[in-house]
């Protein structure tokens, strides 16, 4: 058995593990925050009067956090956050301008999501040594699986759980429910990883799971401080050392 810094212990009954999508399988702040900067200069060179780059770039990172409502697309989103962004801009644009800027920008970010051999030589080592893989992620379905697709992924889970399908978001137990409902385990038996201290951490100990940090980026909220993972890791290839370190493949448990 492996032993967290907080007591806690994995023990060999953990046979399933349930993945956040976003920062924990592949880089969405960075994938965002590129598209972003890039999408802006694009528009630029085709004429938009938007005068601070930097300030742009801030102020669409802004508009996304306050407009996006539940379940709502955070990585292709659609033009209303264009508008919303050219009117706070004070930017007089045509009305096909956000259409536009929303084609640019969704074309710069599906250029960005590649299958990550890491990621698959991960998720494919777990599937040997007889683990059975859940995704739980907020946002829409169709969103899902096609990041799922794009990253080369999606064959590997025996459940996938979205926030769309289910009517709550992450933490609330419901969709957690759902996920140990789907994949036919106890909370005892399932091992969460996530980046988000909030959704993925304190969802995953409310529901009784074990409770592993993906930090991928740097928290910056006081109030997280008080919400303690059972373990940490940088690369999901990590896990795999986590695992072994448990008593490796438990693939005769079943």
């Amino acid at each position: 058995m492996t032993k967290s810094k907080n007591g806690r212990m994995i023990e060999m009954g953990t046979t399933t593990i349930l993945f956040d999508l976003g920062d924990t399988l592949h880089d969405l702040t960075y994938y965002t925050s590129f598209a972003r900067r890039i999408s802006i200069e694009k528009l630029i060179d085709q004429g938009v009067p938007i005068t601070n780059t930097r300030k742009a770039e801030r102020l669409f990172e802004d508009v996304v956090s306050r407009h996006c409502e539940p379940h709502s697309d955070k990585l292709f989103l659609d033009d209303s956050y264009f508008k919303n962004l050219f009117e706070e801009l004070d930017v007089k644009v045509g009305s096909t301008v956000p259409r536009i800027a929303l084609i640019i920008y969704r074309d710069i970010i599906r250029s960005l999501i590649t299958p990550s051999p890491m990621v698959i030589q991960t998720l494919s080592t777990l599937k040997g040594r007889g683990y059975r893989l859940g995704l739980v992620t907020d946002g829409r379905v169709d969103t899902t699986y096609e990041i799922l697709q794009r990253l080369g992924i999606n064959e590997f889970f025996d459940a996938i759980v979205v926030s769309e399908e289910v009517g709550v978001e992450k933490p609330n137990p419901r969709i957690f429910k759902e996920a140990m409902f789907r994949l036919h385990a106890n909370p005892s038996e399932i091992m969460i990883v996530g980046d988000n201290l909030e959704r993925d951490i304190l969802g995953g100990k409310e529901s009784g799971m074990i409770t592993v940090l993906m930090k991928r980026h740097r928290l910056n909220r006081a109030g997280n401080r008080k919400i303690k993972p059972d373990f940490k890791i940088q690369l999901l290839s990590e896990l795999l050392n986590l695992l072994a370190r448990s008593g490796g493949s438990i693939s005769d448990k079943f």
